[in-house]
């Protein structure tokens, strides 16, 4: 029996965590260094994506299967690309090749 699920999603760029990081979340926010601000906000980003994904992937009832699973991405153009340059490979396979890593938590994905 196959069983599609679509996740329509946006990705998110993974976040590299240290056991030094979780004292930006015993710091108030006003006392922060603006680089601390910004790294607390991006792990806070990141870690509100990955609660998402999961309540995504459980609304729909998705598990892994043991075997037999196929996995489309669907990797969106840069926002610094042109209009020009990005007609040009629309619907085209992406040139260079991704970290898989990378793309299995985040992305569209398509199981088959």
């Amino acid at each position: 029996m196959q069983k599609k699920i679509i996740l329509n999603i946006t990705p998110a760029t993974w976040v590299r965590v240290t056991a030094n990081d979780k004292i930006f979340f015993r710091i108030p926010r006003d006392k922060l260094y603006p680089s601390g601000l910004k790294r607390l906000l991006r792990i806070e980003k990141y870690n509100d994506y990955k609660a998402t994904l999961l309540g995504i992937a459980k609304s729909k009832k998705f598990t892994i299967p043991a075997q037999g699973a196929g996995v489309t991405f669907f990797i969106p153009c840069p926002k610094s690309w042109s209009n020009k340059k990005k007609k040009r490979y629309h619907g085209t396979l992406h040139q260079s090749r991704p970290d898989l890593k990378n793309l299995l938590s985040p992305g569209k994905m398509h199981f088959v």
